[in-house]
């Protein structure tokens, strides 16, 4: 069990499908008042895509803001913080504790 765990531009490179099942993995692995930080997509829907905006074809995908917390709110967690802290582009950070 952790105190503190970061996923930090991971978490939107597993597929869309298994996005919640790794999101719950990593929030049961926290300690009571825990804290997980980890960055996605900010958009409001699920969605996924492929480009070469770093020269290789890479694949990422979200479950849209709604999703997270969704997820959060089922994993016995706490939602803390929300951040597009890479303005303007669709990035975001979430700061979760678990109950």
């Amino acid at each position: 069990m952790y105190d503190f765990v970061t996923a930090w531009d991971s978490i939107w490179h597993v597929p869309l499908e298994s996005q919640e099942r790794v999101l719950k993995k990593l929030f049961s692995c926290l300690n009571t008042d825990g804290i997980c930080i980890f960055s996605g997509g900010g958009v409001d829907k699920p969605g996924e895509h492929n480009n070469k905006a770093m020269g290789l074809e890479v694949y990422y995908s979200t479950l849209g803001i709604s999703g997270f917390l969704n997820v959060i709110s089922s994993s016995n967690c706490t939602f803390r913080h929300l951040e597009y802290d890479q303005y303007p582009e669709l990035h975001t950070y979430f700061i979760v504790q678990k109950n």
